[in-house]
């Protein structure tokens, strides 16, 4: 039976993946306790999903999120392991870029935020630690359980007033598009980065609704995404972000 650690198993995308691998494999979660303990054993594959998304305005936070972000994959990639797979962002490509592609040179000077430049430089590290690494670059994800987050909001309505413009576009991957395409690649040892995403983006006057007037003046354009790698792996793994957005709508 594989051995396989993730983090960030207590909510999200985490949580997802760990529900569904337990069933199958023997899993453990790392959690701030017990981390001495897992330090001692082998791990047939490592999910890396933690990450803490930083308290813009508070110059208090950036001592703990150095920690718990690039630090803990520091941590992560010194364990033993045959294989990792760490979940990044789409976000690390420039915003001027005409199509983010995975070979493409990315400039940190030209990132918007911490989170982004804390994903590129997490990724530098795994790839400076092990050739078998794989990185999955994602757009907004949603997914059975989801209680938090931008994409589960602006479903649920659950703010009267939202920072995001009208013009604004995302993409959107269902969480279990996500845990197939570990499944795959980790029984055809595949390595590398990929970007997952969907299909086409979608306007937020089709996530929220057309009659909402309360939007706000960020812009965020999830930008267009090549997915040729994906595709070439398997095109069962590519979505439409209406299909997934219609699974969550109520």
């Amino acid at each position: 039976m594989k051995n396989i650690l993730i983090t960030g198993h207590k909510s999200g995308l985490g949580k997802y993946i760990y529900n569904n691998l337990k069933k199958k494999y023997q899993v453990k979660g790392l959690t701030r306790s017990n981390f001495k303990i897992i330090k001692n054993s082998f791990y047939d594959l490592i999910v890396h999903c933690a990450a803490k998304r930083p308290i813009y305005g508070d110059s208090n936070n950036i001592l703990e999120y150095y920690k718990d972000n690039i630090l803990l994959t520091e941590k992560i990639t010194d364990l033993s392991f045959g294989r990792i797979i760490y979940i990044s962002t789409i976000d690390v490509y420039e915003k001027s870029v005409n199509q983010k592609k995975e070979n493409i040179e990315i400039n940190p000077n030209f990132l918007t935020g911490i989170y982004p430049i804390s994903k590129l430089i997490s990724e530098n590290i795994i790839k400076d630690k092990t050739k078998n690494f794989l990185i999955l670059r994602l757009p907004s994800i949603i997914g059975a359980g989801t209680k938090k987050g931008s994409i589960y909001n602006l479903l649920r309505k659950k703010n009267n007033i939202i920072s995001y413009s009208k013009e604004s576009n995302f993409n959107i991957v269902d969480y279990s598009t996500i845990l197939n395409i570990i499944l795959y690649t980790f029984k055809k040892k595949i390595i590398g980065i990929f970007n997952v995403a969907s299909k086409k983006n979608i306007n937020i006057k089709n996530i929220i609704g057309k009659n909402f007037k309360n939007y706000g003046k960020y812009n965020y354009q999830a930008g267009k995404i090549d997915i040729n790698k994906l595709k070439k792996i398997n095109i069962k793994f590519i979505e439409n972000t209406n299909e997934v957005i219609k699974k969550y709508i109520k």
